[in-house]
């Protein structure tokens, strides 16, 4: 999509701002690009409606169109090689680790398993700093960035039940950013709140599964979840 941007008054559309100007999907587009100070003439947009992964992205091509218009226009063995394999989850574990880097946040007691979320020094370079491997990233430090190998840790936001995939907002760790907002909406407008978080779960594990090229290995916390993920597996190797 392609949008000629001409000058425009500060202030956009005084009915619903965005939360960020040019917060839009696949990455930031700062508020100079969408021509608020007449900086750009052109904006072009790669659009993935699907890539949706906070409340406050708006990336579809409504709100896109709208605005233009108001506007005037086996990870660590794969990694020895390489660097290019990590380790990512859903946010569901609390970051503990942010105040005390000593506490791992994300715990498989029956596995042996404790990692800690990614630190927060690294930023956007946490993906290729080698040390990395030894911690759990999130979609905010992998979106948009390819590995040749992820693990993904599923939590129990999205588990399977009877054959269907339910999405359970709750489970979320409480300082979630990416649904802040949830449950207040969801006693204003309960389907459509429940709708858009189920959206930004399920993209944000489309996004996460989908940044290893050569592979994904996954795990589900959730025992039936688990159970469904393998049978899928085994069907599509045949």
């Amino acid at each position: 999509m392609v949008f000629p941007l001409p000058d425009h008054p500060d202030g956009g559309d005084p009915e619903r701002p965005p939360a960020r100007p040019g917060h839009f999907v696949l990455y930031n587009i700062p508020g100079s690009i969408l021509g608020r100070h007449g900086s750009a003439n052109l904006a072009v947009f790669f659009l993935d409606e699907d890539q949706r992964v906070t409340l406050r992205d708006i990336g579809t091509r409504g709100e896109i169109l709208r605005w233009t218009r108001s506007y005037g226009a086996e990870v660590e063995e794969r990694n020895e090689d390489t660097n290019r394999s990590r380790m990512v989850a859903g946010y569901c574990c609390e970051w503990e680790s942010k105040k005390d880097p000593s506490t791992l946040d994300v715990t498989i007691p029956e596995h042996d398993f404790a990692m800690r979320w990614n630190l927060t020094e690294d930023g956007g370079l946490w993906i290729v700093k080698p040390s990395s491997i030894n911690e759990i990233g999130c979609i905010h430090t992998c979106q948009g960035l390819e590995l040749d190998y992820v693990g993904v840790v599923i939590g129990p936001d999205l588990v399977v039940r009877d054959g269907r995939v339910v999405t359970q907002p709750d489970e979320r760790a409480r300082h979630d950013q990416t649904i802040r907002g949830y449950k207040k909406w969801l006693k204003l407008e309960p389907e459509e709140a429940r709708r858009e978080a189920r959206a930004i779960i399920l993209n944000t594990y489309r996004t996460l599964m989908t940044r290893g090229m050569k592979g994904c290995y996954e795990y589900c916390v959730d025992e039936e979840t688990q159970a469904c993920f393998e049978r899928r597996s085994r069907g599509a190797a045949r």
